[in-house]
């Protein structure tokens, strides 16, 4: 994955390996990477098949597969 991925986006996934669920806006406080990157790297996961949305919206969630 570390090939694929940039600091950043590695950082957004390593958060992702140790939560059941989580939101854009916790992984942006927790990781210091700012919200549009964030939404971004969740959505090239999605797209690789690694995570899943769940909810839309505000109450927009999302967890590893």
């Amino acid at each position: 994955m570390a090939k694929i991925l940039s600091p950043k986006q590695l950082a957004v996934w390593d958060y992702l390996q140790g939560v059941e669920e989580t939101t854009p806006g916790e992984i942006a406080q927790k990781t210091n990477v700012i919200r549009a990157t964030v939404n971004q790297v969740l959505t090239k996961l999605m797209h690789l098949k690694k995570i899943e949305r769940i909810g839309s919206g505000r109450t927009t969630r999302y967890k590893k597969l």
